[in-house]
Parts: C-alpha cells; structure tokens; sequence
C-alpha cells in the first residue's frame, strides 16, 4: 500500500512536500504535485485522513445535515456543494434527519461528536426544532445555517435563507396577471405572509378567490374534491404536493393547462418531466455562497469572526403548465 516516507524516498523529496501534494491549497508547484499524485496512484497510495486530523488539528471534511433523502431539491444542492467544497479541497460527510425531531437531534449531536472543521445545518421545511443544541454545537466548530425559517435565524450562527415570501408573492403574481382569479394553494403555513401580501396589493379576495389547503402532503381526493366544488382555474403548490395534484386533475380526466393550471414553489426533477411552470432556485449559486461562507469563517479567527446572514432570491422558470385567461373566463 505504501506510505508518505516511502514515496518520498522513491520520488527523492522530503515527507513535507509530499503530505504537500495531497492539500488542494498547499504550495506546492503543479510538476510536483503530479508527479506524486500519479505515483501514489500507480503504488494505491490513500492518505489516512484521520491521521492527518490528528496531525494538523484539521480533517478537511465538512459535515451536513439534510432533513430528508427523498427530496431531489437537496440531492441537487448537496451535488455542487461537493464541487464547490472540493475546490477548496475540502470532503463532505453528509447525513439524513428523516423529517424526525429526535433524529434530528441525534443527527446534530452525532455529527458534533465527530471532528468535522465544520457542520452545515440544513433546516427542514416544519422549521428548527433544536436551536439551543445547534448554537451550542456552534461554541466548538464553525457551523452555516441553511435555509432557516425567517422567525428561526440565529444571531450568533451564519446563515443563508431563501426568501421564500417573495417568491409566493411572484408566483401568485404570475397567476393573477395571466388573469386567473380563483386559485388553490396547497402549501406549508409559514409562506402564507406571501399570499397575503400580494392579495392586498392586487386587490384579490382571500375569501372568495384564493383558497389555502395547508400541508407538506395533500390527499389527491380531497384536492380532487376541492375542484369538483370550487372549480378553481390555477393550483400554486409547494413541490412535495405536485404529484397529488397533478394525480387529481388526471383522475377527473382534467388536462393541464386547457381544464385548469398548474405551478410549483420549487423546480424539481418531476416539474421538468411534467414540463410544469416553477419558481425556482439557483442551487449552484446557493451552493457557491454557502462553501464561501464556510471557508471565510474557518480563515476567521473565533474571536473575530462577525456572523453573515445573507437571503437568496427565487426566479420563474416558465414552461407549458399556465393558460391566459381571457377577460370572459
């Protein structure tokens, strides 16, 4: 298998220059670096990254926690954070809270025990429910709040939010320009500040012509039944819900966008399939800011470090999902 000493004694440099060649950000020139690279290569040379932790007070892994596997909006995130990180040449050890409180809570204090450089909290969409053990975990490695909740940014913590208000306010927006007036939003409770506030600007009735079924999940029978009733011209949804309504507009031989239109809060691998209008993130740029962050935080010293909580914008990634309305319809 080999070792450091032993390919510096068969390459004639010193150990230094070879642990050297292994750190993306070390000095070292790029002939050299090769060189070894492609020898340890060729003898199956692995650095034991836990012996260079030991060595260096550094393991060069950041860990994140992601509230779930499931969600394809995440696996889309995690995939340039890698990139990005690995350009700093840092690793990524990533771990799954599976919606669960407890698990979440065993997830942080898991991740804590470990000696990460530094931790990236990922908040679920029900909201934090660990505050106090995540800022606690912050008094001994850098940690970056994502995505927290408006009401849930930790002062002392940095973070980067979506502004997840505005993007309801855009979506809704986009509907009641294309002159749809009675809309069903199906979606979580802390988005609703959105709804209200675009509401009042254009003048729409939240009574009579938006109706809010609040919920990560939404039978597809009681969305069904919704639209038997109400006979709404446009459904908002958050993603997760997607599937159920679009399974209810197919069960009531409906067609998107000729019977009734159809948008998403988050642009996910079915809203591509399903060629549906949605309001979009960019999770390269998240991803971008997010390692940025980290990095600059682990250059800090703990004393001078100044939390930064920044807020990313969402964009309308239009496709074939919403009809026009004509002013008879």
């Amino acid at each position: 298998m080999g070792s450091i000493k032993q390919i510096a004694l068969d390459l004639n440099v010193s150990s230094s220059t070879v642990s050297r060649a292994f750190d993306p950000n070390s000095k070292i020139s790029k002939k050299t670096r090769e060189r070894i690279l492609e020898y340890a290569k060729k003898i199956n040379y692995t650095p034991n990254i836990f012996a260079q932790a030991l060595k260096t007070n550094q393991s060069k892994t950041v860990g994140v926690i992601v509230p779930h596997i499931a969600n394809l909006l995440y696996t889309e995130l995690l995939k340039y954070m890698e990139m990005a990180l690995k350009n700093y040449g840092y690793r990524m050890l990533v771990t799954f809270a599976q919606y669960g409180v407890v698990t979440e809570r065993e997830c942080l204090s898991f991740m804590a025990s470990y000696q990460f450089d530094a931790l990236i909290y990922l908040e679920p969409l029900y909201g934090i429910k660990n505050s106090e053990l995540l800022e606690s975990i912050a008094q001994n490695v850098r940690v970056l709040h994502l995505f927290p909740q408006k009401s849930n940014v930790i002062d002392s913590i940095d973070s980067i939010a979506i502004n997840d208000i505005k993007g309801i306010e855009r979506g809704m927006e986009y509907l009641i320009r294309r002159g749809h007036k009675k809309i069903l939003y199906l979606g979580v409770d802390e988005r609703r500040e959105g709804i209200f506030n675009i509401a009042k600007r254009l003048g729409v009735s939240l009574d009579e012509d938006i109706t809010i079924m609040e919920g990560l999940y939404v039978d597809p029978e009681q969305i069904a039944y919704y639209i038997e009733a109400h006979r709404p011209t446009a459904i908002f949804t958050v993603a997760r819900n997607i599937e159920s309504a679009y399974e209810a507009i197919k069960n009531l031989n409906l067609s998107v966008p000729n019977d009734i239109s159809l948008i998403s809060y988050d642009d996910t691998r079915l809203t591509q399939i399903l060629n549906i209008t949605a309001i979009s993130h960019n999770f390269e740029l998240i991803s971008n800011n997010a390692v940025e962050m980290i990095v600059s935080h682990l250059r800090d010293k703990p004393e001078e470090h100044i939390p930064k909580h920044k807020v990313m914008d969402t964009f309308i990634r239009e496709r074939k999902s919403v009809r026009a309305l004509s002013d008879s319809e």
